[in-house]
């Protein structure tokens, strides 16, 4: 990531896109300098919190038990943040890239992977499905992981089978399966 915004610092235009509506149209620009630094350093401190949250954790012994699956996560989200600020670059170049569809693949696979993980999390404050009653009881925090591994790995492929469909469509396909699951 740092290398790629080196280089492509130079080359980027002094407004970059930042923000597409339903349609995939650009409707919102950021600067150059902001288009690459800020989102290195934001990616960069969201690795380190995920990296030190388990330290700050109330039942941070849980955290040897999925460790595995944290491990994971972690690098899932911030994957997925280098692979969209790589594809904004690439947009800011002047790459024709439909941003809406790549969301449609990348959020549907992020879902995906995220509901395999899922079910191997263990209670904590900070990663997974908290509410109050799964903190409280660990029965309750195991079934419902269950679930929403189920409903996450679902979401995702709904998700993906948005790219098939017509911009706007497939985008509210997107925002519905994320909502269901969430719900």
């Amino acid at each position: 990531m740092i290398v790629f915004g080196f280089w492509a610092y130079p080359q980027l235009p002094d407004k970059v896109p930042s923000h597409w509506n339903i349609l995939g149209q650009v409707d919102g620009w950021s600067s150059r300098p902001f288009a690459v630094f800020f989102f290195m350093v934001l990616i960069f401190g969201i690795y380190l919190l995920l990296l030190f949250l388990p330290y700050l954790d109330p039942k941070k012994e849980n955290y040897a038990k999925f460790e595995k699956a944290y491990r994971n996560i972690r690098f899932l989200i911030v994957g997925f943040m280098i692979l969209i600020h790589f594809v904004t670059l690439l947009i800011g170049l002047g790459y024709q890239l439909d941003m809406v569809r790549i969301m449609q693949v990348f959020m549907g696979l992020l879902f995906v992977l995220l509901g395999n993980f899922l079910k191997g999390v263990k209670q904590n404050w900070f990663v997974g499905i908290r509410l109050p009653w799964t903190l409280e009881n660990e029965g309750n925090w195991n079934k419902t992981h269950e679930i929403g591994s189920k409903g996450f790995i679902l979401a995702g492929l709904a998700t993906m089978l948005g790219f098939f469909l017509p911009t706007a469509w497939g985008f509210i396909l997107m925002l519905i399966s994320i909502a269901a699951v969430m719900l």
